[in-house]
């Protein structure tokens, strides 16, 4: 194999390598902070939710490590405590323009208000470099009186930690 040829299957192979899909590169623990409005139709209450934490994401579409924490208060009084902490509670889907999704459910090892197993809280999920953009699709958490949570504002940003 000639000298030019060997440079150019490495050429090849970095540019091959360079555009494998976003979901592979963004690997690593993160921050994730969000905030937003919450509303219960049902219920017809208006609140407030944020989570915060700590998200080890692995090259595999979820986590090796997971420490989140969920807080939810509304007009009524009622609340939602939860702390993430299962692996298997992170989801997450990337093309490789960086545009995907991202799923956080709760399991059954979380410490979380009674009623939340297999509930969760989607996100469009955006990365910008080294950090990502979430902004909430979907929620079906339960409060501590049983009404379900089912619209929210919530967005926020994955950080380099």
């Amino acid at each position: 194999m000639s000298r030019t040829m060997s440079i150019g299957m490495l050429l090849g192979m970095t540019l091959l390598l360079a555009n494998a899909p976003l979901a592979n590169a963004f690997t690593g623990r993160r921050l994730i902070n969000a905030a937003g409005a919450i509303r219960e139709s049902a219920a017809t209450e208006t609140g407030t939710i944020s989570l915060s934490g700590m998200i080890d994401f692995d090259k595999s579409g979820g986590a090796s490590a997971v420490d989140i924490t969920i807080d939810l208060i509304d007009s009524g009084g009622d609340s939602i405590s939860c702390v993430l902490s299962t692996p298997a509670d992170v989801a997450y889907t990337l093309s490789k323009e960086g545009i995907g999704t991202l799923t956080l459910t709760v399991g059954s090892g979380d410490t979380c208000t009674t009623g939340n197993v297999g509930k969760s809280i989607g996100f469009n999920f955006v990365v910008l470099t080294n950090t990502g953009r979430i902004t909430a699709t979907s929620i079906d958490l339960i409060d501590n009186m049983s009404d379900v949570v089912d619209l929210t504002t919530l967005s926020g940003a994955i950080l380099t930690q």
